[in-house]
């Protein structure tokens, strides 16, 4: 197991490995960027929506816990000019099944803090009828 100076060290150089696979997949990007939008629809961050968007990183998308962070990170710098219009259009050659899974993992984030509020409700049900998915 390498020690942690040296897997700094190879980040510093290289960049770290979750947000080089988010970013060399615009699919991927696009999913975390709407699911953070889900938990931001409300205009509140709960503590129960951020662990499960960390669920959901670790298990769907293989992204370790220690890396979220720093996906996070990388998708605040470069959220601010993607709009969920763009981000959706990465889905453009997507299965099916992933588009649907999707509105699953948004509607799972938006029920979390045990309020799903109309601002997520009409969030999901606009990416859900983009996407051509039912809801």
């Amino acid at each position: 197991m390498p020690s942690p100076i040296l897997k700094s060290l190879k980040e510093f150089f290289s960049g770290n490995p979750a947000v080089r696979k988010v970013a060399n997949d615009p699919a991927l990007t696009a999913e975390l960027m709407l699911l953070f939008r889900v938990m931001l629809a409300d205009g509140r961050m709960q503590a129960e929506e951020t662990a499960m968007f960390r669920r959901i990183c670790e298990t769907a998308f293989g992204i370790a816990a220690d890396d979220i962070d720093k996906v996070t990170e990388y998708l605040q710098d470069i959220g601010y000019e993607t709009t969920a219009r763009q981000a959706l259009s990465a889905f453009d050659d997507v299965p099916e099944a992933r588009r649907a899974e999707l509105v699953a993992h948004m509607r799972a984030l938006a029920e979390a803090d045990q309020a799903f509020r109309p601002e997520e409700r009409v969030l999901i049900d606009k990416v859900a009828m983009m996407l051509g998915v039912a809801n």
